[in-house]
């Protein structure tokens, strides 16, 4: 035969709840259960009834659906299995769990390493343009990795005096590409780096970061002003200008011409640090431009010298 009972251990409302002081019985959270007795050795297989949290035993976990074992021995006390099969529970779970995450991971790094797409061979190029307003060339190289055609969606870059033109668009697996840049320095000494962003349609839609880092320092510093002025009555002694060359740099500095008779120039030293002496004749006036004579040649506004005369 099969009875039912209540648990009156479990269920005993005669004091409040634990923590739900100034609240009403209804409003203190609860569990439900249902309990089953059979005939032998009494055997709790699961119960019915409502419970504060604040009143339930230590051995009853709190957080877990109830699905209490429960059996009584001989001397009527009574102990729990829940937390063993709570245990084996959560430790199967969590090794289910783990080997799930391991074969996700497996999964993405095979499906990265068989569409690498565009790989390149430098993600920075660096170019110095010596303080030169010159136009500038750099490229950046790549080639396509996957098996699969890849296609060039766009390019752009961080300011317009940097032009990136693809060569073209669609590049085949295996193929090799050249991403040329046409760089217009500008005016400073400052180090500057430019962000180039290649749009791809590789996995939907991808874009790779490139950079593009100019160096402007100048081949060659001028000490002072590159106009030299004797005034009227003014003794017409020589003056120098001195002229310093970057360490290491291969620029030589090979000599100076006036384009007029009135003053003679001539360059002075040696090694990085060179001195361009202009001496003028005596009684002369005017303006002279004074030509600094180098290899490789420096840019007009670099290598230019004015001498006055008045």
């Amino acid at each position: 035969m099969m009875s039912y009972t209540k648990l009156e251990k479990f269920f005993d409302f005669s004091e409040p709840a634990v923590g739900t002081a100034g609240l009403s019985r209804p409003h203190a959270r609860t569990r439900k259960a249902a309990v089953r007795w059979a005939s032998g050795p009494y055997q709790a297989r699961s119960f019915v009834g409502s419970k504060s949290f604040g009143d339930w035993p230590d051995e009853v976990d709190r957080d877990v659906p109830i699905a209490i074992g429960r059996e009584e021995n001989r001397a009527g006390t009574a102990r729990s299995t829940c937390p063993k099969l709570r245990n084996f529970f959560i430790s199967g779970m969590r090794r289910l769990s783990c080997s799930f995450l391991v074969l996700i991971f497996l999964l993405c790094g095979l499906s990265a390493t068989s569409r690498a797409g565009l790989v390149w061979d430098s993600t920075t190029v660096t170019i110095d343009t010596h303080g030169s307003p010159e136009t500038r060339l750099a490229e950046f190289r790549f080639r396509n990795d996957s098996d699969q055609p890849v296609r060039i969606r766009g390019v752009k870059s961080s300011c317009g005096c940097t032009v990136v033109r693809p060569e073209k668009d669609v590049y085949a697996p295996g193929e090799s590409g050249i991403l040329p840049i046409s760089h217009k320095p500008k005016s400073g000494s400052v180090p500057r780096r430019y962000r180039i962003s290649v749009s791809t349609d590789e996995s939907g839609g991808r874009v790779h970061d490139l950079a593009l880092v100019v160096l402007s320092e100048p081949r060659l510093t001028v000490e002072g002003r590159r106009m030299l002025v004797w005034e009227k009555g003014e003794s017409r002694t020589p003056k120098e200008i001195v002229l310093r060359t970057k360490p290491g740099d291969a620029l030589q500095l090979t000599g100076a011409a006036a384009e007029s008779e009135i003053v003679t120039a001539e360059l002075a030293g040696s090694g990085d640090q060179r001195t361009l002496r202009i001496t003028p004749k005596d009684g002369a006036t005017g303006r002279v431009r004074i030509r600094l004579q180098s290899e490789p040649p420096l840019p007009e506004m670099d290598a230019t010298f004015f001498a006055v005369l008045r």
